[in-house]
């Protein structure tokens, strides 16, 4: 049985809880499910832009120094490459070696097949490590990345990376970007290269490669998702109010204007999860798809500029992903570029800053290199995931909660828009409305909520706070608040997920019972002899209606207005049983 902890102490008041004030983004505090420890002698100020296991237990690091600091056409050399022989041990007993340098700002490095390829500025090249692992030497250039020729666009297309299977590899190609962060619509002749801002796939053998789709902006992160999917982040800007992660889908075009190309005139593709500025991201970075534990199947992404790594859980809705982000963690010693897992569920975290609060540097940080273990039966009190429902949303917490957590008062719902304008990072969560939450339901286990809510549209980013909600055990919720976008509602019922009436049955099959609407509610017509009984019940399992007779009848199960939100229809008939979710 997992033991429950106390969430730190927080210092904004968002809850209807006075006396216990709480953030919604805790930069500041470790998970308290969580033990944090350093991965790096106090003298190694390492400014972490890749990393991957090694054989025998080793680490590989990559160093990216002084990110963000050219702005010029000119690759600069200021990359290294390290080994850490022992990552289990912390701190001062860590041993580290340098293998290579003069890496020309390189943002991915992968192990594959004996080598190591590293995702450098316009290149992707190939290292070969000796048998002590104490020295890498670059064998051949996999790849030239294509970029724009002029310095004004190329200083920020980074060959972000990198994934590799079945003989390809990939890369986040960055878009092209203007000194201040504007993109070139008003310029497109100054741009000379079609193949920038989009997921690239190389081939390993001859260096042949493949635009997979465009319209992306700053794409630091690529990762492997659920299904095999690829994921990727891009950072707000001009075409883009906020921050997203979303799937590279083939073909597609998110919006963002690079040099006109194949994919420009296509219809933009909306992001899976918009990371919304100023509230959970400002500079997202590297995702990873949690293996182990708790949250699993979840991401979790790095921020080097608002600070802490966020979780991003994903569901697919009408064949498409969306989902929703939240805050995991926080009192890390850097912005977090890149997050590594171990088999065992610890999290390598590095990062790096250039030194200031405004951009690419959370809290002036510039190094770090730690390790987040989890807890062995220690769960925080937190929302696990929110989902869409047929009617309203559903929210999963990681305890049972308490009375709280049956009023509509304890939870808030705010429905907003996302409009990319040409100005820089413009158009975030417009025309804000708050939600009325019409009935709140809960699972038998306490831990699903299922939040009515009649005027839910698709299209729109919802903030869900759930400030007022404790669990049992008198633990407030940290970090009360997710982020979900609503791409799509989905068609499934909430909590119980019953089993439907088949369509024929619907109709009125032969042997089936029918159901109809009628102005005052719902009725049941049972067909033919025998005996039957019907029930009628809340999603926790309290009938509000019964009834029970042989042969034949038609019955008037509620009427308008007496009940609200979602009840569980069950109709025995004989030897057969039928189930149908009912809203009200």
């Amino acid at each position: 049985m997992r033991k429950s902890v106390q969430a730190s102490a927080c210092v904004i008041a968002f809850s209807i809880l006075p006396c216990h004030p709480q953030i919604l983004d805790d930069v500041e505090h470790v998970n308290p499910a969580w033990t944090l420890a350093s991965l790096r002698p106090a003298a190694w100020e390492v400014q972490v832009a890749g990393m991957d296991f090694l054989p025998g237990g080793r680490l590989l690091v990559l160093e990216h120094s002084k990110p963000d600091a050219n702005r010029t056409n000119v690759v600069r050399a200021n990359g290294r490459l390290y080994v850490v022989a022992n990552p289990s041990a912390n701190g001062e007993a860590v041993k580290y070696a340098l293998v290579a340098q003069d890496l020309k700002e390189p943002v991915g490095a992968l192990w594959v097949n004996g080598k190591v390829y590293i995702a450098e500025k316009n290149q992707l090249n190939e290292y070969t490590l000796d048998a002590g692992f104490t020295k890498a030497v670059k064998t051949r250039t996999v790849a030239a990345i294509p970029h724009d020729s002029r310095g004004i666009a190329n200083f920020q297309e980074y060959t972000f990376g990198l994934l590799y299977k079945d003989g390809y590899f990939y890369v986040a190609g960055g878009g092209a970007v203007i000194r201040g962060g504007r993109s070139f619509d008003s310029l497109p002749d100054s741009l000379d290269e079609p193949r920038v801002g989009g997921v690239l796939k190389i081939k390993d053998s001859d260096g042949s490669m493949e635009m997979l789709n465009g319209g992306m902006r700053a794409s630091n992160g690529i990762a492997w998702g659920p299904e095999g999917t690829i994921w990727i982040t891009d950072n707000q800007g001009s075409y883009r109010p906020s921050s997203q992660l979303t799937q590279s889908i083939p073909g597609a075009n998110y919006g963002y204007p690079n040099k006109p190309g194949v994919f420009s005139s296509k219809p933009i593709t909306p992001p899976g999860v918009w990371l919304v500025h100023g509230d959970i991201a400002r500079s997202p970075t590297y995702p990873h798809l949690v293996a182990k534990g708790l949250y699993a199947g979840q991401f979790l992404v790095g921020d080097i500029s608002q600070g802490g790594i966020k979780r991003v859980f994903v569901e697919k809705v009408n064949g498409a992903w969306q989902g929703c982000v939240f805050s995991f963690t926080g009192g890390l010693e850097v912005g977090i570029e890149k997050i590594l897992e171990d088999s065992s569920g610890t999290l390598y975290v590095g990062g790096f800053g250039r030194g200031d609060a405004a951009n690419w540097g959370w809290n002036g940080k510039e190094w770090g290199l730690q390790k987040l273990i989890p807890k062995p039966g220690v769960t925080a009190m937190e929302i696990l995931s929110i989902r869409s429902r047929r009617i309203g949303m559903e929210i999963e917490f990681t305890q049972p909660v308490g009375a709280e957590g049956e009023l509509a008062s304890s939870y808030s719902v705010i429905a907003g828009g996302m409009a990319p304008e040409t100005g820089y990072g413009l158009g975030s969560m417009i025309g804000k409305t708050t939600l009325p939450i019409k009935s709140v339901q809960l699972s038998p286990d306490r831990k699903r909520v299922f939040l009515d809510l009649p005027g839910l549209t698709a299209g729109k980013v919802l903030i869900i706070k759930t400030a007022g909600v404790k669990s049992q055990a008198g633990e407030t919720v940290r970090c009360p608040a997710g982020w979900y976008t609503l791409n799509a509602i989905s068609p499934t019922d909430p909590l119980p997920s019953p089993t439907r009436i088949g369509p024929a049955a619907a109709a009125g099959g032969e042997g089936a019972p029918r159901i109809f609407t009628t102005a005052q509610g719902f009725e049941v017509e049972i067909p033919g002899a025998g005996s039957h009984r019907i029930t009628l019940s809340n999603l926790q399992g309290k009938a509000a209606y019964s009834a029970s007779g042989n042969g034949a009848r038609r019955y008037a199960i509620a009427q308008a207005g007496r009940l609200s939100g979602l009840y569980i229809l069950e109709v025995k008939l004989g030897g057969t049983g039928y189930r149908r979710a009912l809203a009200f």
